[in-house]
């Protein structure tokens, strides 16, 4: 080989490692993952969906169950709680890879039907049939203890025998509100005791209180009445005020309020739809639509994705229909469960893979590009990465500005008046990036020098 040679190869050689290391030095995308749906069904088994194919992905037979209830997952996914009709609450590690299993025994005489975490999930309540007991499980040691809510006092036994419950999903102090024959409990949550007991949201005669749910704030808690076709509003921090009334379809059963708390959706199982009304709209009454198309047989469950971009409807069958709450159209289904579905729980989930959470970022459009925010990689279309704008700590992403919007979701970061497409990014140490961007000088070296070392390794010697 000449000796004019033997550089030229080296540089291309060198090239060609350099670009390898480069390329292995750019921060790689994370993995996407759309958020479980846990459902039961009052068999042995917890069915698994995968939310962003909306396809059955498996079960999950924890051994000895006597068929499932109420259902919770704790809030980084990786315990799920599921209530057992034989006094017991079954623990499931590592839901998703290789579980492990253990149980909670309870009173022989509760049978758990409801299930409810805290947001920080240290501590689980299950509300129990037919029983004045709400039992209390420390997540940690697992320790049960018990709470009073006084549903059979006054002479009469208003305790439910499918009592429905429901937590403050945060934001202020929280309680937890378990439905009676008559009306709802109060309990504080971190005190561990009760507030008050079956307030006067139906009057002397039962009316028959069925779903309940929280709004963020906890200013407002939202009671279905099978009876009378209503959903109320109560304000548990003043006397049990009902403040706003919503007249839905025939026999209101699963009701659920949106993460922002601006919207609630209602299954109505003789109706054969779903109601929905925005909370800005009732003073106190409430301004309803309804939602026909696509509804599956006697709807009476409603659980709502942790961006709050779909609300999965079950009923009657073994299917689900899922609802998207920019359009209120049924726009996909779920099909292959193994029975009709009793409760359901959702997962936490990063759809777009940027390391920020599903609940973090919302289904909100940002930049008006056609994907919630949590489908999108570039939340504000300002061309730095969500990943890059969210911080070190995406669950609590930056806001430079201090103007309510993160800066994944603000195009003026700083509030300089310079866009931040013109202003210089601010990285985030330790940060997921998925760079929006080609890096097209790296991937043609690539491409190209392989081929040139190739030709120039084959070019005739002198």
């Amino acid at each position: 080989m000449p000796t004019s040679e033997m550089p030229t190869r080296h540089r291309l050689s060198a090239l060609w490692w350099s670009a390898v290391v480069s390329l292995a030095l750019v921060p790689q995308p994370c993995r996407a993952a759309a958020p479980l749906l846990y459902l039961t069904d009052l068999s042995n088994d917890v069915t698994v969906v995968d939310t962003g194919t909306n396809q059955v992905v498996g079960t999950i037979s924890p051994s000895g169950a006597t068929g499932f209830f109420g259902v919770a997952v704790s809030p980084d996914g990786s315990t799920l709680y599921v209530a057992d009709g034989f006094h017991t609450i079954h623990v499931v590690h590592s839901p998703t890879h290789n579980p492990t299993f253990e149980q909670i025994d309870l009173d022989p005489s509760l049978t758990p039907i409801g299930l409810a975490l805290t947001p920080d999930g240290a501590t689980l309540f299950a509300a129990n049939a037919d029983s004045n007991t709400l039992s209390v499980i420390d997540t940690a040691s697992l320790a049960v203890s018990g709470i009073d809510i006084q549903c059979n006092t006054g002479g009469r036994d208003n305790c439910s025998s499918v009592p429905a419950i429901a937590i403050t999903p945060g934001g202020g102090p929280i309680n937890v509100y378990v439905t009676t024959l008559i009306g709802f409990a109060v309990v504080d949550a971190a005190t561990k005791t009760l507030l008050e007991t079956s307030p006067n949201t139906c009057g002397p005669d039962p009316c028959g209180p069925q779903g309940i749910a929280a709004s963020a704030d906890g200013q407002t808690v939202f009671v279905t009445l099978f009876e009378i076709d209503q959903v109320v509003g109560n304000m548990p921090n003043f006397m049990n005020t009902v403040s706003d009334i919503a007249t839905v379809g025939t026999s209101p059963v699963g009701i659920a309020v949106t993460p922002d708390g601006n919207h609630v959706y209602v299954a109505n199982m003789n109706g054969q739809s779903v109601s929905t009304f925005a909370v800005s709209s009732c003073g106190p009454l409430c301004t309803v639509s309804a939602i026909t198309s696509g509804i599956i047989s006697e709807p009476n469950l409603v659980a709502i994705t942790p961006d709050g971009g779909d609300v999965y409807v079950g009923g009657n069958v073994s299917q689900l229909a899922v609802i998207d709450v920019r359009t209120n159209t049924v726009v996909a289904s779920v099909n292959g469960l193994t029975g009709a579905p009793v409760a359901m729980a959702f997962g936490p989930g990063d759809s777009d893979g940027d390391g920020i959470p599903d609940a973090v970022e919302g289904s909100a459009d940002t930049d008006a590009d056609g994907a919630r925010d949590s489908r999108d990689l570039d939340s504000d279309n300002d061309t730095i990465p969500d990943t890059v704008e969210a911080g070190a700590d995406p669950a609590h992403p930056i806001d430079r500005d201090d103007d309510g919007r993160p800066d994944f979701q603000d195009t003026d970061s700083d509030g300089d008046g310079i866009p931040d497409e013109f202003d210089t990014p601010v990285g985030a140490d330790g940060a997921c990036a998925l760079s929006s961007r080609p890096a097209p000088p790296t991937l043609l070296i690539l491409v190209l020098v392989p081929i040139m070392l190739m030709r120039w390794s084959r070019r005739p010697r002198n």
